[in-house]
């Protein structure tokens, strides 16, 4: 058995890197994870395993509650997968104009449900989180660029809470 103490380094109250030559994720690193995240405005957490924002492949533990908005974006030239650790959401994939092409229910391996997607297209999509906590891996290619994020102007921003319900309601009808 490895024993190790856990190195992480705060980015911001949300992110979290590993300072571990060979990072190793635990239960333990999960819960702690999510008592962050209740800690935060956005109720959102994230372990990041890869050394950095120029790494090529970027991979984290990402923790979201119920309430957390996760904008509807695409990614240029990135390619993203999930693999859901704990809970549900539903992934939403949408057209240009805003229509949603697509709606998926997401859920850990035990759930029935598919438990992983991999995005190999530049598509907007979204998650809406279904259950108290939904507790997730994804890797992404990097390196990171704010700008390779892309928010459709259809898609209220975080902090216009009104037009956020209206549109999360319209969403999930």
């Amino acid at each position: 058995m490895i024993e190790r103490e856990n190195t992480w380094a705060e980015k911001s109250p949300e992110v979290f890197y590993s300072e571990e030559i060979m990072p190793l994720v635990t239960a333990q690193d999960i819960e702690m994870l999510k008592q962050k995240s209740l800690k935060t405005p956005r109720q959102r957490s994230r372990l990041c395993t890869h050394r950095g924002e120029q790494d090529k492949l970027h991979e984290m533990f990402i923790v979201h509650h119920r309430n957390t908005y996760v904008r509807p974006h695409k990614h240029l030239n990135k390619v993203e997968s999930v693999h859901v650790i704990e809970g549900t959401a539903v992934l939403i994939v949408f057209g240009g104009s805003g229509n949603v092409e697509k709606r998926v229910m997401l859920g850990d391996h035990k759930s029935g449900h598919p438990f992983y997607y991999r995005m190999n297209s530049s598509e907007y999509h979204m998650l809406i989180i279904t259950s108290d906590t939904f507790v997730f891996a994804e890797a992404a290619t990097g390196p990171f660029d704010r700008n390779d994020t892309i928010f459709p102007e259809w898609a209220p921003e975080e902090k216009d809470t009104e037009k956020v319900q209206q549109f999360m309601r319209m969403v999930t009808k």
